[in-house]
C-alpha cells in the first residue's frame, strides 16, 4: 500500500516523515551463498545513461536503483511512514547507519523499523514514468517492500557520538534485480581501508527534506566536496562537534547543497573506473550534521561514516 498523509508534521497529502534522530542527528527463505556474496562492477552501481537533499536536482526514474526507503511503524496507533535511508549492496543486504535502527527517539515515540522499500521513485504516484524531450516514456514496475529479517548493528556503535554508525539490514527474501532496482558496488580495492578521498566530488540523493517542504516527493540528489577533518573542524563546527569527529569518519560539503532530514543511513557514492567498467561506489554513510533547524548551511559541513575500514565487517556479515 502506498504511504498516505504525513506524520505530526501537518503537511499535505505524501509520505509520512518519521523525525526519528532528530533525524539527521544534530548532535523463511532459503539463502544460496551465492546470492549473498558482494557484486562485481559488471551488476553494481549503474551509471545512468539517459530536498532532504537541499538544493537537489531531481533524479531520472531509474537512477541510483540502490536506493532504498526504511518503513517504520509506530506500535501505538499503526502509523507507517519513513524516516531514513539506505542502499541495497547485494541480494538480501541493506547498507544503513546504525542511528536508524535504534535511538532513543525511536522509542520514545514507539516506532519500530520494519520492512524497506526498493524501486521508489515518486512517492505520490502509483507507477513512476518519466518523459524525456524526444517524447519517450520510461516508466517503472512500481516499488516492492522487504521484510526485515535482522538488524545487524556494529559492536561498537556509541549513539552518544555517533562513532561506527554504521549497521546492515539482512532482508527476509531475496531481492530480484531488474533495471530500477539493483546493488550498488563496495570498494573493495586494497587501499579502499585508508582512502580518505579528500577534495573529490561525491554524489548524494534521498526523499529528505527540502528548502521549501518536510520531504521531497521525487528522490533528488546533490553534488558535495569531501573536505579534509581538520578543514572541516576549522569552519564553523562547535566544539561538541569536533570532539564526535574520529578518522573513520568523512565530511563534506556543498555551497546550498547539503544532506538532511530524511536522507540519514543513506550512501555517498562516487563514480570510479574499475577494470575498464565505470560504475558507482558507496564511499560513506550518511550520519549526522550540526544543525537541527536547517541544512545546508554555507560553511558547514556533514558527517559521513567512511565505509573502507568496515569492509572486512560488511563481507564477514554478508557471508554468515
Amino acid at each position: 500500500n502506498r504511504l498516505t498523509s504525513v506524520f505530526g508534521m501537518g503537511l499535505t497529502k505524501g509520505v509520512r516523515f518519521f523525525i526519528i534522530y532528530g533525524i539527521f542527528s544534530s548532535l523463511e527463505h532459503i539463502i544460496e551463498i551465492q546470492a549473498d556474496t558482494l557484486p562485481t562492477p559488471t551488476e553494481c552501481g549503474k551509471v545512468d545513461l539517459s530536498t532532504r537533499i537541499f538544493g537537489g536536482v531531481q533524479t531520472h526514474v531509474d537512477e541510483f536503483p540502490w536506493s532504498t526507503m526504511l518503513i517504520y511503524e509506530n506500535k501505538v496507533n499503526g502509523d507507517v511512514g519513513f524516516a531514513c535511508g539506505g542502499a541495497l549492496i547485494n541480494h538480501y543486504h541493506i547498507l544503513t547507519a546504525a542511528h536508524c535502527t535504534q535511538s532513543e527517539i525511536m522509542a520514545k515515540q514507539n516506532l519500530v523499523l520494519s520492512k524497506v522499500r526498493l524501486g521508489e521513485w515518486n512517492t505520490e504516484s502509483e507507477i513512476d514514468c518519466e518523459m524525456y524531450e524526444n517524447d519517450d516514456v520510461l516508466c517503472s514496475p512500481g516499488f516492492r517492500d522487504y521484510a526485515i529479517q535482522e538488524k545487524i548493528v556494529h559492536p561498537q556503535y556509541d549513539n552518544r557520538t555517533q562513532a561506527n554508525d554504521i549497521a546492515l539490514l539482512r532482508l527476509a527474501q531475496e531481492v530480484e534485480y531488474t533495471n530500477f532496482i539493483s546493488p550498488i558496488c563496495l570498494p573493495l580495492q586494497a587501499d579502499a581501508v585508508q582512502k580518505l578521498y579528500e577534495n573529490v566530488a561525491a554524489e548524494v540523493a534521498g526523499w529528505g527534506q527540502t528548502e521549501t517542504a518536510l520531504y521531497s516527493k521525487v528522490k533528488l540528489k546533490t553534488t558535495v566536496t569531501v573536505k579534509n577533518l581538520e578543514q572541516c573542524k576549522n569552519h564553523n563546527m562547535p566544539q561538541r562537534v569536533k570532539n564526535r569527529i574520529g578518522g573513520n569518519q568523512l565530511c563534506a560539503m556543498g555551497i546550498g547543497t547539503d544532506a538532511c532530514h530524511g536522507d540519514s543511513g543513506g550512501p555517498l557514492m562516487l563514480q570510479d573506473m574499475q577494470n575498464g567498467k565505470n560504475a558507482y561506489y558507496v564511499i560513506g554513510v550518511i550520519s549526522f550534521g550540526f544543525d537541527k533547524k536547517t541544512c545546508a548551511v554555507d560553511g558547514y559541513a556533514s558527517i559521513y561514516t567512511r565505509l573502507g575500514p568496515y569492509i572486512g565487517w560488511i563481507k564477514e556479515q554478508t557471508q554468515k
